[in-house]
Order: C-alpha cells, then structure tokens, then sequence
C-alpha cells in the first residue's frame, strides 16, 4: 500500500442496485474526474453536481458528484463521490475509464488508511469504522459508534494521563528526597491510583472481550444420534433449508456450517 496517488473503488456492495458510489481521492482527484465529463465540475467542497460522463462523445451516463475539497474530507485530500445509475457493469466501465484517466484502484483499508495518516481519525476510530462495517448485531453497532463519537479515546486518553500523573509524582520524591515527611502521603496516594489505574484498565479489557466475542460469535455444535433431528433443528434455527432432511439416517454426511 503505496498511499500516495490518486485512488479509485467501489464504496458500494457490488451487486446490481438502484445507485453505486464510486469514491475517488487523491492530488488529481478532480483533474481525473474532469477528463470524462461534459463540463468540469466546480472545485468547491460539500456540494452535489449533476453532470455527464462521456466516452468517445458518447454519454455512459448521468451521474451526481458529492465533492470534498482538502483537508476538509474523509481522506484529508480532494474527495469526490460519483453516485452512478447501479447497474454493477456501468460501475466498473466508469472505474475502469478512471484508472485508464491516471487513478490506480484502492487497496482494501486505503481510505481509511489515509484518514488515519491525515490525523482525520484515531487508531480506535479506524478499527471502529471496520466493525461498523461488518456489524451483525446492534451490540457491534453500539460499539462501533461509542469509539466513533471518541468515547473510547476519552477512556485511552484518561488512561494515559493517569499513567503520567504517577510517573511524575515518583520522579519528583525522587528529584527532591529531603521530603521524607510526605514519603508516606505519596505512598497512599500513588496505591490508591494505581488501584484506580487498574480497575480503568480492567474495564477496558472486560469491554473489549465482550466486543470481540460479539463481533467474532459462538461456535456451537449440534451432535445426535442419526436421525434425531440435527438438521431439522438446524435448518429451523436458520430458517432457510441449509441441510438435507430425509427419514433415511445418515443422509447429512458433510459438516454444515451456519452464521445466525
């Protein structure tokens, strides 16, 4: 991952839809864009555009242009959100006609990537932003959202002040000894932080646990005599018919694997 350049992808699923989002960002983001259409867009940041993409004097189609202007974007560089009519191959025609412009596809994570590099997000914020994105559970979304808004940066950033705080204490009774009359002062105040320390600590290793086991799931086993009803149970807990039910035992001969 190079992140350097002008990069392109899809921000959509890639599957036929009512509209695609192709996302381009980068130095030339505009210059690129401008190459394929019937008239340049304006450089003004947080506005939609509607105009034209055009190849060979042929119109591929009408689309609407989100721009961001640097810094002020997700990336820290010039952004533009092409919003294409959602037919999967029109997406990756105009995708494809970026890249022949001078755009080099993304890598999976460069967007954020940059972000983070731009200081736009945290190290936290970021692996929020792939939870969010993968979420199955309105406990992941929760999650995801409480290190968007920052909160877990406000625990990390308590955490570390509170870390500071003792060094400091300790390197000043070290600096200055001839104060023996507070020795054991320090001494209480420092285990009664520490105690706090890890208790904040404890917190945040109780809360990411259960994020992780949220976001990763149970495994769970169905095991029975032959024709006990594994599959029915299965297939009911699914809802959709992922194994073979017959009255034949040994009809399910293969391991059937099921998210719920």
């Amino acid at each position: 991952m190079k992140l350097t350049g002008t990069i392109v992808a899809l921000a959509t699923p890639p599957l036929n839809g009512a509209i695609h989002i192709i996302r381009v960002s980068g130095t030339n983001a505009f210059s690129i864009v401008n190459s394929l259409l019937a008239k340049p867009l304006v450089k003004k940041g947080h506005t939609v555009e509607l105009n034209q993409i055009i190849e060979n004097q042929q119109q591929i189609d009408e689309a609407l242009f989100v721009k961001f202007v640097a810094p002020r974007s997700y990336t820290g560089e010039d952004l533009i959100e092409i919003n294409v009519h959602g037919s999967l191959h029109l997406a990756r025609l105009v995708i494809e006609l970026l890249i022949k412009k001078g755009a080099n596809m993304a890598e999976k994570g460069e967007f954020t990537a940059r972000a983070l590099l731009a200081q736009k997000i945290d190290l936290p914020k970021a692996e929020a932003i792939a939870l969010l994105c993968s979420s199955q559970s309105s406990v992941e979304v929760e999650a995801a959202n409480n290190a968007l808004t920052g909160k877990l940066s406000e625990r990390l950033i308590n955490v570390r002040q509170m870390l500071l705080d003792m060094i400091a204490r300790i390197e000043v009774d070290i600096d200055y000894p001839e104060y023996d009359d507070h020795e054991k002062a320090l001494k209480d105040e420092l285990l009664s932080s520490a105690k706090k320390l890890i208790n904040n600590l404890q917190d945040l290793i109780d809360d990411s646990k259960r994020t992780l086991r949220v976001a990763s799931g149970l495994n769970v086993t169905i095991i029975g005599a032959p024709n006990a009803g594994k599959s029915s149970m299965l297939n009911a807990l699914a809802g959709q018919e992922k194994a073979i039910v017959s009255s034949i035992p040994g009809t399910t001969r293969d391991i059937v694997e099921v998210r719920l």
